[in-house]
């Protein structure tokens, strides 16, 4: 599969702009106004260019260019959406029709007429179509390379969201895991179903105060994480675990319902609930393949080579494209004049490296200085321009080679044995995942009575208030389609008391749109409004809203059973699951009813993308576009996206399946289950929803995935300096900065983002690096010195601090006892105690403060443990004899223990999964940072570069105070996720920040591409500064907008039509003061 992405662009002016949703897009011609003979409708509140077909469908408009490793050129486009085709030459279109010759959905513009399509043919969406170009109404290419694509809004969202998040990749179509997202996910969302960052996971988890990755309550060992309601309180309902990965379901247990376990205390008797459902999930990692080595070409000597020109050229006495002052001759050199190289220049002058040589056949006839005829014969010498700035002979007009060599060939020397190549092409790892404590079965309809009601807005604009009344003034409107979730309501509200109109006036939190008012959105999703939901006029009702469907938990498709799906759309159906895309039997008919059983989901690979398939039966409907009727079963992609899976009942409860059902990355898992444990001695109880999630391997090749045995290359950069070096301070000037030894070295190794280290240069012209690494005790601020750091990348695991600690006893039992403690546990502890917890046993809480030190933590949750699995042994074996003695003053709760141990363990059952370790020893992985370092991270700048070369671009002439005061603008921008949930976003959001805009800035814009000086080192040390300040350190609280009255001033002189006096912003009641060092003259900053 291809590792390469889209990204999107448009031209915007003669800026360009970069494009994240369909909301980045501007409206198509022109970006604003109108234009004549074009239509346009206002859309959910923007004005937009529009096509209407014949059954009314409104088609959007627009135009962007795709790019494929930063080149439009050569790009496939992917089809919008799936229908049947019919191609044109003129404008390069492909029309997609639900039918043959029926219903116009979608269609693509500018295509080079080579199309990969033809008419008739039935296209999958985001299968390639045709490739970029700017064919025009003749059918040649009369425009700049471009991609216009007309859809209906929702589809078009779809459309562009796909395509910027990798869902869809170039010359492939759709990702298997189109539906959810990257081929890596972490286990857990946020409450809206957006992934995490890795940075805001770990920051999650510093809410569990127990099952933490290594160490356990009470000294025990620990081979998984814990999410529990502390940390993911939506998991309980609204989102589910998620696989972290494609790969097969091996292994699952389900309980009908939770376990119960008595436990008899001093003074209570408490009846424990609790779950041991389980999923393992078998992965196969593999990365890219790596690239070939370039062949190094044989450098050519020019000097002594002969050769005959088969072009006109210029000759001169000296080198270059005039006389100058030195030169005395110049004349034409005529084809078929004949030469010998004297030497060739390794420099380029004009952009061309210039040859001096000796005629040794014909003469070149020219004229001295003076202008005198002179002439030049066999023996004289001459230079003339021969080679490009690659090294090329240069052509001329018809693109032929100037001269041709006519050198003998030297005799060729002898072969020489190519080494063998021992590296593998890839890296690779077979992982497991476990997803343990998950909810029972019959918990699900439970669970699913806590859902609120939800209802999406009918009317054609409906005003949200902040307070319950509805005779305050609106905080904006929100559009057709928005949907909410009902908090509470008043259901006769009126807004005097003696009215006989009631509304139902409702508390809501908006789901999706949100709120406007004049163009600016005022009330984003995730926010808490009061609406109307509907009118009661006596018998007259006006509801401005509708009830959604009530909510569902989502079952996994991973419980054995049978299945019936009801298709969405038409599907392609074939006899066998391998079967080419011309082998197909047919296309099966929308609504049609099918039914499989889960034994036989396989993973195939079709056109050259993954895709899960089922033998299928069919239990009503058939094809749409043959009378065939097929006796035996057929196979069909199974896709959420296209069918309505409704799976049977599961038959198998409270035992250990076995079974081999693929699953996807993304797909759900379940939700936490409730896991109660005895609380003290006197019977009370704890209660916690929860999920343990582990990842171990016994693949033999695991030292070659830490090594990066295939001496890969690609994704993510980062900085490492190993323990020992020195770090230095900074003196001297500014103009002039000198840097010194401070005395301190680096204490352990560390490592960080390329990204998010700022470079630094001496007055002797020396490089350094700027470090600040933060720790429990005085952070560490300095300089290194640029060689003694090492920049690595995401595969030198490693090096990144992936070390392996091991458990050699194969019973040990995994407890840690401070009298006697295994070696194991010393390295664990020897971490620990670094921080200055010194003592006898740690606690969850001394490692919960310990692991808010990112250094720490970085290094804590790269540990791989080779450690027995707790999941193996039962209570009556030789590991848990520790047990026995620690609890024997305590018989009931040993009692309880025992039973539980018992109920939980499953490995020896899998054992007959094949390929399952042989052995319980494994090395285990913290699940958070193997997946994050599995994820391929574009090797784009960090936010921290966007956010200082804007501080740059924005604010390089002003003093250090204006630049931080500009910091915390952008800071404050970030947190209302306005502009986006990123620095990159925020400063890059179209028509803010004016320094990315070559257009409105073309100064500002050259000088963010181009930092120098010490403007640009305080702009780093600005940026970081801000980023990793405190909330209480904001010098300017709430304030999202600024200007400068210089700037402004000299603007509205220029362009006074385009430019007024002051922003429409610069409201005098909603200014904030100028923090202390800011100049009025410089800045002035104000509210929202």
């Amino acid at each position: 599969m291809s590792t390469s992405r889209y990204s999107i662009v448009e031209s915007v002016g003669s800026a360009i702009q970069t494009v994240n949703t369909f909301d980045d897009l501007e409206k198509h011609h022109p970006s604003s106004g109108q234009e004549a003979g074009r239509d346009y409708e206002t859309i959910d509140g923007d004005l937009e260019e529009i096509r209407k077909t014949s059954d009314g469908r409104i088609l959007i408009k627009k135009d962007f260019v795709l790019l494929v490793n930063g080149s439009n050129a050569n790009v496939p486009v992917p089809c919008p959406i799936s229908g049947y085709v019919k191609t044109k030459a003129a404008y390069g279109t492909v029309s997609i029709y639900d039918t043959p010759g029926g219903k116009l959905i979608g269609q693509v513009l500018h295509l080079s007429t080579n199309f990969k399509v033809k008419d008739g043919d039935y296209v999958e969406y985001g299968q390639p179509i045709g490739i970029q170009s700017g064919t025009g109404a003749a059918g040649t290419v009369t425009y700049a390379i471009h991609a216009h694509v007309e859809l209906e809004k929702d589809q078009f969202i779809r459309y562009i969201a796909d395509i910027a998040s990798g869902a869809i990749i170039p010359g492939e179509g759709m990702t298997e895991n189109a539906n959810d997202g990257p081929p890596y996910q972490f286990p857990v969302r946020k409450a809206d179903g957006s992934h995490f960052q890795t940075e805001e996971l770990f920051k999650a988890l510093e809410k569990e105060t127990s099952g933490h990755y290594l160490l356990g309550n009470h000294g025990f060992w620990h081979g998984g994480i814990h999410f529990s309601e502390r940390s993911m309180p939506h998991c309980r309902l609204q989102q589910a675990v998620r696989c972290i990965a494609d790969g097969e379901v091996v292994a699952y247990r389900l309980n009908k319902d939770y376990l119960s376990s008595m436990f008899t205390g001093d003074s209570l008797c408490s009846q424990l609930q609790y779950s041991t459902s389980f999923c393992l999930v078998r992965h196969q990692y593999e990365s890219a393949k790596r690239p070939p080595e370039p062949e190094e070409k044989p450098k050519i000597v020019w000097t002594g080579r002969t050769l005959k020109m088969v072009a006109a050229r210029n000759a001169r006495d000296v080198a270059g494209k005039s006389l100058g002052k030195t030169g005395n001759f110049e004349g034409l050199m005529p084809a078929g004049t004949e030469l010998q190289i004297i030497s060739m220049q390794d420099k380029t002058i004009d952009g061309f490296r210039f040859a001096n040589a000796k005629i040794t056949k014909g003469t070149v006839s020219g004229k001295d200085n003076s202008g005198k005829p002179a002439t030049l014969g066999v023996g004289s010498s001459l230079w003339f321009a021969a080679l490009d700035k690659s090294g090329a002979i240069i052509k001329n007009q018809d693109k032929q080679a100037i001269f041709t060599d006519t050198t003998p060939p030297p005799p060729p020397p002898p072969p020489k044995p190519k080494p063998k190549d021992e590296r593998p092409q890839t890296n690779t790892l077979t992982f497991y995942s476990l997803y343990m404590h998950l909810l029972p079965y019959e918990q699900f309809p439970s669970r699913e009575r806590e859902f609120k009601r939800r209802v999406h807005v009918t009317a054609q604009a409906l005003n949200v208030r902040s307070e319950a009344n509805l005779t305050a003034e609106p905080l904006g409107q929100l559009v057709r389609g928005a949907e909410l979730e009902v908090v509470s309501s008043v259901p006769a509200y009126r807004k005097k008391p003696v009215d006989t109109v009631t509304y139902e006036l409702a508390l809501v939190q908006i789901l999706s749109k949100g709120a406007k008012k004049a163009g600016k959105l005022t009330a984003k999703t995730g926010d808490f409004v009061w609406v109307a939901l509907r009118k009661v006029d006596g018998a007259k009702v006006d509801a401005y809203t509708a009830d959604l469907p009530r909510q569902a938990l989502i079952r996994p498709a991973y419980w054995k059973g049978k299945v019936k799906a009801r298709l969405k759309r038409r599907l392609p159906a074939f006899y066998n699951e391998q079967d080419e895309d011309k082998k197909r039997i047919g296309n099966l008919a929308e609504n049609s009813e099918l039914e499989y059983h889960t034994d036989t989901l396989k993973r195939v690979i079709r056109n050259g993308r993954p895709q899960i398939m089922a033998a299928c039966a069919i239990v009503n409907g058939g094809f749409w576009d043959t009378p065939i009727c097929p006796t035996g079963p057929i196979w069909v992609a199974i896709e959420k996206s296209s069918m309505e899976l409704k799976p049977e009942a599961p038959t198998d409860f409270d035992s250990v399946v076995t079974c081999n059902i693929p699953i996807r990355a993304g797909d759900p898992i379940s939700y936490l289950g409730l896991y109660e444990t005895p609380a003290s001695a006197k019977g009370d109880k704890n209660s916690l929803h929860q999920v343990h999630v582990e990842v171990f391997s016994a693949d033999q090749n695991l030292d070659k995935f830490l090594d990066n045995a295939a001496q890969l290359k690609d994704g993510a950069k980062y900085l490492r300096v190993v323990k020992g070096k020195s770090i230095h301070t900074k003196g001297g000037t500014e103009k002039e900065p000198i840097y010194s030894p401070s005395g301190q070295v680096i204490g352990a190794d560390y490592t960080t983002e390329l990204g998010s280290v700022p470079t630094f240069k001496g007055a002797d012209g020396k490089e350094w690096y700027g470090l600040k690494i933060k720790t429990t005790g005085n952070p560490i601020q300095g300089f290194i010195a640029k060689q003694d750091g090492e920049v690595i990348n995401q595969h030198e695991r490693r090096k990144l601090g992936f070390r392996v600690i091991e458990e050699a006893n194969s019973m040990a039992d995994g407890f840690c006892d401070p009298q006697d403690m295994p070696p194991f546990f010393k390295e664990l502890y020897g971490e620990i105690n670094a921080k200055d917890i010194h003592t006898a046993q740690v606690t969850s809480s001394d490692l919960s403060l310990a692991l808010k030190d990112r250094n720490l933590r970085d290094r804590w949750s790269r540990l791989v443990a080779v450690h027995p699995t707790e999941w193996q042994a039962k209570s009556g074996s030789e590991k848990w004899q520790r047990l026995e003695k620690l609890l024997e003053k305590s018989p009931e709760l040993l009692r309880h223990e025992k039973e539980r141990i018992d109920n939980l363990v499953w490995w020896d059952e899998a054992s007959s999964v094949a390929g399952f370790p042989t052995k319980p020893t494994v090395h285990h992985f913290h699940p958070v940072a193997l997946i994050d370092n599995l994820i391929i991270k574009e090797t784009v700048e960090s936010d921290f570069m966007y956010f200082a070369r804007t501080l740059y671009g924005e604010a390089r002439g002003q003093n250090y105070a204006s630049k931080v005061a500009v910091a915390w603008i952008i800071r404050n921008r970030l947190a209302t996720e306005r502009w986006g949930k990123t620095y990159r976003s925020v400063v890059t959001a179209r028509l803010q920040f004016t320094c990315w805009s070559q257009k409105i800035d073309p100064e500002g814009f050259k000088a963010i591409h181009n930092p120098k000086g010490s403007a640009w080192e305080d702009c780093q040390k600005a940026a970081l500064e801000v980023m990793n300040a405190s909330a209480s350190a904001n010098v300017l609280p709430d304030a999202l907008y600024y200007y400068s009255p210089t700037a402004q001033a000299q603007l509205h002189a220029a362009k006074p039509d385009i430019y007024p006096e002051t922003p429409p912003f610069a409201i005098s009641s909603k200014r904030v003061a100028n923090p202390l060092g800011v100049s009025d003259a410089d800045y002035r900053f104000y509210k929202n």
